[in-house]
């Protein structure tokens, strides 16, 4: 397997890199995913870096006695967002050590973690994986009430339930994002600009799940419904 983007580490940090990988594939009965998620830490940490992260990634015992750097943590985890689209399987390996990482101590960005999985899944057509992480996530975001995350996991499971062909759920999904909306125009705490829907508008958003509705009532016959909206 070649990996041509090693040529970008400074030749200080190579030994340490390539040492690594090969105490890791010497660890554990190696898949493709392992070896390219190897590989990719490689690229991604300098040498400072994998003294302190080594154990994290190399060790059975991941979630024991470590304090992983954050920096650390946002490089793979811009990564996993990264190769989403185009590499779940390794993608899904990050997120699953990442997980594993939260778990054990700062949980802060679990709920990120999760919904992250929920869509890898989702476009790779894996729809109840996405959905169990999907859910995941929408518990975190009530318990720390965060509205705007909650309304984005509603948008998922609306697209989710719409693409397996459960209409009933996806209306529903809709219409619980298009009320948590409300709530906050209400109360005059809605963004102009949603940061997590590619800084579109509230107004845009809104809209967005009204036409989802509109476009569902007309796939079923429910063309009164569908004008409505």
């Amino acid at each position: 397997m070649q990996v041509k983007s090693l040529h970008i580490i400074r030749r200080s940090q190579k030994w340490m890199g390539y040492k690594l990988v090969l105490l890791y594939l010497m660890s554990v009965k190696m898949r493709t995913s392992d070896l390219r998620l190897s590989l990719l830490l490689v690229i991604l940490l300098t040498a400072s870096e994998w003294k302190g992260y080594a154990n994290i990634y190399l060790s059975d015992g991941i979630t024991q006695n470590l304090s992983p750097d954050t920096t650390i943590l946002k490089n793979l985890f811009d990564s996993a967002k990264y190769y989403s689209r185009t590499e779940p399987v390794l993608t899904k390996s990050l997120l699953h050590r990442l997980i594993a990482i939260a778990k054990a101590g700062d949980k802060s960005h679990l709920f990120e973690y999760y919904t992250l999985y929920g869509n890898t899944c989702a476009i790779n057509g894996e729809y109840d994986v996405a959905r169990y992480y999907y859910l995941k996530a929408l518990d975190l975001d009530k318990s720390s009430r965060d509205t705007i995350e909650q309304i984005r996991i509603y948008n998922n499971l609306n697209y989710l339930y719409r693409m397996s062909g459960k209409l009933d759920l996806s209306l529903e999904n809709a219409h619980e994002g298009i009320r948590l909306l409300e709530i906050l125009k209400n109360n005059k705490t809605l963004p102009y600009r949603i940061r997590i829907f590619h800084n579109k508008t509230s107004a845009w958003v809104m809209a967005k799940f009204y036409s989802n509705i509109a476009q569902i009532n007309d796939n079923v016959g429910n063309l009164k419904e569908a004008v409505i909206y």
